[in-house]
């Protein structure tokens, strides 16, 4: 609904795209979206639309329900983010 009020087309990106072992997706507290722009697939991480959609996503955290963005994961911990900002989640067992 926030995307949609913005005037962004939201889409849930295909199932069949590759996880990784113990990924939150097969246990349907993670998943991937499409995000276009005046017609336009955004892409990229970086851009406004995400970093808008991401602080949204994790603005609606509870106690009990920590939501998480793709865009802010720094995997290896080099301090370089991450290119996952179309991937959304509730951490799990310290998985987000």
């Amino acid at each position: 609904l926030f995307a949609a009020s913005q005037g962004w087309d939201l889409q849930f990106q295909p199932e069949h795209i590759n996880h990784k072992k113990n990924s939150l997706h097969f246990i349907a507290l993670a998943k991937d979206f499409n995000l276009f722009v005046a017609g336009v697939w955004i892409t990229n991480s970086d851009a406004p639309e995400w970093r808008a959609l991401g602080e949204y996503w994790k603005g609606l955290s509870t106690p009990e329900a920590e939501n998480c963005w793709g865009g802010d994961f720094d995997l290896d911990g080099d301090g370089k983010k991450f290119d996952d900002g179309n991937h959304f989640s509730i951490k799990h067992e310290g998985i987000r």
